[in-house]
């Protein structure tokens, strides 16, 4: 019984925490649905790029992101150049990108708001 105090303050403390991050502040790998594109710039860009450190807004202010428009990205521009249909051939530097990599970060993008 002398444990339920001090259970409830530490489960509302919990619980309160998680309400205070908005869905804007979320890095790519907590926001939902974009945990494979957080895992496709980490394994893909992240020799060269922090893309995969950075929150969405952050892509979005740095102009690298256009939300809920994929196909006018920079991002994306870059990475369908490298699958071979259209845009500069050059990103990833070393490696390829498959199509269902490109796929999962064109449908990230255009669910971001």
């Amino acid at each position: 019984m002398k444990f339920v105090g001090p259970l409830l303050i530490f489960a509302t403390l919990i619980f309160q925490s998680g309400c205070l991050q908005t869905e804007n502040s979320s890095t790519l790998d907590a926001a939902a649905g974009s945990g494979d594109s957080y895992d496709i710039l980490d394994e893909k860009c992240s020799a060269c790029h922090d893309f995969h450190t950075k929150t969405e807004v952050e892509l979005q202010n740095l102009g690298l992101v256009v939300a809920g428009s994929a196909e006018t990205s920079p991002i994306y521009y870059r990475l369908v150049g490298s699958s071979g249909s259209g845009g500069p051939k050059d990103m990833p530097s070393s490696g390829s990108i498959t199509s269902s990599e490109l796929e999962a970060i064109k449908a990230w993008i255009n669910t971001l708001q």
